[in-house]
């Protein structure tokens, strides 16, 4: 996600030695820090999520719909941060949660709708999932920025998230958060524009063989906890080719 422009968190793969004796392996991740932000040079401003108390105590309801209009927002970084900026980025996604302002009025949209496509190629409506998503508050342009987190692993995609949206068929993340991007032209010119760069001829080839070391490299700690383990990168080609088919039999102009 770094080389896309987005801010992204250092991630990593151990194999954790306790008291002399080797476990499994175990992720590291970077926290939502002043640091991350620094390293991915930013600014030092609000970093901010929605909380997901209520998420969490619904989702042992089995009751996971709840809506992030009504729930509350919180500052990752506040020590240090003026009451007035944290007031300000919350009030943004507030007031974009209850309608009052567009997806392009709070966020940055290019870097959003660019965001969602990643997320086609990827397979992956996890990190879209309003309780999943960070944001950074962006102090001389006043728009939120989304914060690459929380992604997975997944299969090959049936659907682009427009997709879903037009046959109201959303995924986990659905109702009224994915509803208000889609509805805003200029997000969905930004995420098309998005779609149309990753699934260009050789993009995502050249990205894969720029990488290949460090796949390489993964994978082999990986295979020290599941030996079996395999880096399956043919699934974005396919989703790659699922988006360009898609965006061939769809006229951007009339996608209302």
């Amino acid at each position: 996600m770094k080389h896309l422009g987005f801010i992204g968190l250092h991630y990593n793969f151990i194999n954790l030695i306790l008291n002399d004796a080797p476990t499994r392996v175990y992720a590291i991740e970077e926290g939502f820090t002043d640091v991350l932000l620094t390293k991915n040079g930013k600014s030092i401003a609000p970093i901010i999520k929605f909380d997901d108390d209520k998420y969490l105590e619904a989702l042992k309801r089995d009751k996971i719909k709840i809506s992030p209009a009504n729930v509350k927002i919180v500052c990752l970084n506040k020590k240090g941060k003026s009451e007035a900026d944290i007031l300000e980025a919350k009030t943004l996604l507030s007031d974009f949660c209850f309608h009052k302002k567009s997806a392009s009025e709070v966020f940055n949209i290019e870097k959003l709708g660019l965001y969602f496509a990643v997320m086609d190629l990827l397979g992956n409506t996890h990190s879209i999932i309003w309780k999943n998503q960070r944001f950074y508050f962006e102090k001389t342009t006043k728009r939120l920025e989304p914060i690459a987190y929380d992604g997975n692993e997944h299969d090959n995609i049936q659907s682009t998230l427009y997709g879903h949206w037009q046959r109201k068929k959303y995924p986990l993340a659905s109702h009224d958060w994915i509803n208000n991007f889609f509805q805003d032209p200029l997000f969905l010119q930004a995420y098309f524009n998005g779609l149309k760069k990753l699934s260009s001829p050789q993009y995502l080839e050249v990205f894969l063989n720029k990488n290949t070391s460090d796949f390489q490299t993964l994978t082999r700690v990986a295979r020290t906890d599941k030996r079996n383990y395999l880096f399956y990168d043919y699934k974005y080609i396919v989703n790659r080719d699922f988006i360009a088919s898609f965006l061939l039999k769809t006229d951007i102009n009339k996608r209302n």
